[in-house]
């Protein structure tokens, strides 16, 4: 949710400084930076076909020219009423570790016990592969 949170925000500010065409040309340019900085052309490609899909955005001659519509509109509207999450890793407000890689892997997670381990890899068990050499 934050990236589209973010992604809603800075194409609302690229069409909303339409007419001036030095802050257009300002928000068009963060906007491409920003996009490549947190996917790759491709993967920007499908982001922005998928949000055109559900019919927040539309874009013109490429991925980066890029218009919010009215329902882009009343989903950032709503998506500003709340905070973004914030990542269950790091340390609480106390400054204790909350346990956690942070990486999002699946290598061993030490802020699960033992038992929510062998749960999982019951539950993940029908999803792995062997492969034979």
């Amino acid at each position: 949710m934050p990236f589209l949170h973010e992604l809603l925000r800075r194409v609302a500010a690229r069409m909303d400084s339409g007419h001036d065409a030095e802050a257009f040309g300002r928000h068009t340019a963060e906007l491409e930076a920003w996009m490549l900085e947190h996917a790759s052309g491709g993967v920007a490609s499908w982001i922005v076909f998928g949000f055109e899909k559900a019919g927040l955005l539309y874009h013109g001659w490429n991925v980066f020219d890029l218009s919010i519509t009215e329902k882009g509109r009343r989903v950032l509207a709503a998506l500003d009423r709340f905070p973004d999450p914030q990542p269950s890793f790091g340390t609480d407000d106390d400054g204790a570790d909350k346990g956690g890689s942070g990486d999002g892997g699946s290598g061993d997670d030490p802020a699960l016990t033992e038992e929510e381990l062998r749960d999982r890899e019951r539950r993940l068990r029908p999803f792995r592969f062997e492969y034979d050499d």
